[in-house]
């Protein structure tokens, strides 16, 4: 196991915000600190030929802990002011430039076994490489390699898997779908599953893709046999020349009434010489010059969807219904746009866009083809609802976007959904172009409500309903509020102190306690402190409850970020400043990461055989872990599927123009703004 702390060791502790200690299995311990250029005196920089990055670094063997625990200490040198903001970046660089030694000493593990995101190829040079454990249908493998550099051994997982091979055809693919049975060659297992005309091409679109039926229809009606006798190539540019004679297969391959062209850059005896000449004798093009066809040139989607329209005889339509707005009135291909989305030929690259200027795809030109052919008809586009959440790496934010989007879909509506990546910036830009794009409802959990006021005032003006989701955000322009019942969240951990300590008991008895609050910038951070205290407050007024380090107010307690780190630095603080010689009974925190911070400090700086109580929420795994080891007494667990559920029946009621559900009015901290919410339990 690898056990992470902050440095223990002596070294580094000015930085407390960038020194880490990596305790590897039983044999190796490994510091890892960050300092600043002022703080370097060694002035040695990346003299070992492994680690590159931005920082220079110094690795010292040190074997003065004792005779079997070597130490490996990583010094890394940064521009003083980004010491602290450069750390997790360069963590990275610096365990794999670790990992390189670890490897030589033990090759049946590596740090890359405990952190998976740490890349071996990232500073080995694979050299020799063999198959240490065969991988079987249902067992994973394992392929050892040698670093053709500093000679270590590393393994990397083979995942298991059946060979299936098609063995039997039950129903032929045409320009539909087929079925097959598949059997596994190593195991014999069977499966029945869809064939297509097009599974012989390995870059085949997958069965529910958009391209998928054009290209097999394409196959099927030999309008193309692909780029290879193995690739499609779907992506890849269409140019005049394939274009003119996917066209004319399409047509019968018809005889031209003559071959005579004013085109002097036609090869003859090319596959598209015919092509050409039926082209121009039918007007589907006049070459780009008097005597040029430019058969070679990548054609664009707006030339794709003009010889598409003169090929069906250029229909007449009304241009007024165009809802792209990047089509240019008058130009060339403005006729045949608007053809081609009222036919249902193609809905534009976004619901605004259609992109006339792009290069046109083999994929896209086959299926304009097969749609135009097969009269699919108009390609209704449903309403749109935005779904705006701050980040795709947290598993709750994930789960959240996505099972909205599945329950908006199925409602009946299409759904644009976007993560922020943490950054607001990206969250502003993403929500204006939900805007642009006619969103009607746009459900945003805020990373920062601040920076939402400019362009949440456009969704309003637009008339664009917000659903604040889980977080509020201070703004006229929200409409509803979607969140759990976050004060009574607070009153129940507050309730568990209470209840634990007996405190309604408690007679002339006191018990010490703490407070860690959420991150200030969360307007839900107070509610969870008004709902503890509204438990607490009246036992700390009696003398009951004191909390030593006078630290009551909510800006007093409040941690940027719902930062575990920064829990941790100042709870530290406050069992050095107040606790050397008294008991602690209890620590009221706002959530799991704030607790977990706690639980750090109380290892690292509590001495004392009263264990406090500390509360949280969220019910994370880190903290699951921690009750069942007695490092926190509770969590709360809130379902978030319930409050997604929710979210679609409130935009399903805006989109009816029926009322929403809610069972509460919700005002922002500072007073300014209330709008109906619905609280869950």
């Amino acid at each position: 196991a690898l056990f992470v702390s902050k440095n223990r060791s002596g070294r580094g502790d000015a930085f407390s915000d960038t020194s880490l200690s990596f305790y590897y299995g039983n044999t190796s311990y490994v510091s890892v600190n960050m300092i600043s250029e002022s703080e370097n005196t060694s002035g040695k920089t990346d003299s070992n030929g492994f680690y590159h990055c931005q920082a220079g670094t110094d690795l010292h063997g040190d074997s003065t802990l004792s005779d079997d625990l070597e130490l490996y200490y990583c010094e890394a040198t940064v521009p003083e002011s980004k010491v602290k903001a450069d750390f997790r970046k360069e963590i990275k660089d610096i365990l794999e430039f670790l990992d390189v030694k670890l490897r030589a000493k033990d090759s049946r593990q590596s740090i890359q076994d405990l952190f998976r995101n740490i890349t071996p190829k990232a500073v080995h040079t694979a050299g020799a490489s063999w198959v240490e454990k065969a991988e079987t249908c249902t067992v994973d493998g394992a392929k050892g390699y040698q670093c053709s550099t500093c000679g270590a051994r590393y393994y990397e997982p083979i995942q298991a898997h059946h060979n299936w091979e098609l063995s039997r055809v039950v129903t032929p693919a045409t320009q539909e779908h087929g079925t097959g049975e598949y059997t596994c060659s190593r195991c014999g297992e069977t499966k029945t599953d869809e064939i297509c005309i097009g599974s012989g091409f390995t870059d085949m679109p997958a069965f529910d893709n958009w391209a998928h039926p054009g290209i097999d229809w394409a196959i099927y009606n030999e309008v193309t046999n692909g780029t290879s006798r193995t690739t499609f190539g779907p992506g890849q540019g269409c140019t005049r020349g394939q274009v003119v004679t996917f066209l004319w297969r399409t047509a019968g391959e018809p005889e031209p009434k003559s071959m005579t062209t004013p085109f002097q850059d036609l090869k003859p005896g090319a596959f598209y010489e015919k092509a050409v000449a039926w082209a121009v004798e039918n007007k589907i093009t006049s070459g780009t010059e008097p005597t040029q066809f430019s058969p070679e040139a990548t054609c664009t989607r707006g030339q794709i969807v003009t010889f598409l329209w003169r090929f069906m005889g250029s229909p007449d339509v009304s241009t007024e219904t165009s809802r792209f707005n990047d089509v240019v009135p008058g130009a060339f291909y403005e006729k045949a746009v608007a053809w081609a989305q009222a036919a249902g030929v193609t809905a534009g690259t976004s619901r605004v866009a259609f992109s006339p200027n792009d290069t046109c795809t083999r994929a896209q030109v086959v299926t304009f083809l097969y749609r135009s052919q097969m009269g699919t008809g108009p390609i209704e586009l449903k309403d749109l609802v935005g779904v705006s959440m701050p980040t795709k790496d947290l598993m709750r934010w994930n789960q959240d976007g996505n099972n909205m989007k599945k329950e908006l879909e199925a409602a009946g509506y299409d759904v644009d959904l976007q993560f922020a990546a943490n950054n607001p910036s990206r969250q502003v830009s993403q929500i204006d172009k939900m805007i642009e794009e006619g969103a009607k409802v746009i459900i945003v959990a805020a990373i920062d409500g601040w920076e939402l006021d400019g362009v949440l005032a456009k969704a309003k003006a637009a008339g664009v309903k917000v659903i604040a989701y889980d977080r509020p955000i201070g703004s006229d322009a929200v409409s509803y509020y979607a969140t759990f019942d976050n004060f009574s969240v607070g009153a129940a951990q507050g309730k568990f102190i209470v209840d634990q300590l007996d405190l309604a008991n408690a007679g002339d008895k006191t018990y010490n306690i703490e407070l860690i609050g959420g991150s200030p910038d969360d307007g839900n951070a107070y509610v969870f402190f008004d709902g503890a205290m509204s438990e607490l407050q009246k036992y700390i007024d009696a003398g009951t409850l004191n909390v030593v380090s006078g630290q009551k107010d909510f800006e007093s307690i409040a941690t940027e970020g719902w930062s575990s780190e920064k829990a941790q630095e100042r709870f530290e603080n406050l069992l050095s400043t107040y606790y050397a010689d008294k008991q602690l009974d209890a620590v009221m925190c706002s959530n799991d990461s704030t607790a977990q911070g706690v639980a750090v400090a109380l290892e690292n700086a509590y001495d004392n055989d009263v264990y406090p109580i500390l509360t949280g929420q969220d019910c994370d795994i880190v903290s699951v872990k921690n009750m069942l080891d007695d490092k926190q007494a509770m969590s709360i667990f809130k379902d978030t599927r319930t409050l997604a559920a929710k979210t679609v029946e409130m935009v399903d009621a805006i989109m009816k123009g029926t009322e929403p559900p809610t069972n509460a009015d919700f005002t922002t901290v500072d007073g300014a703004h209330t709008y109906p919410a619905f609280y869950c339990d």
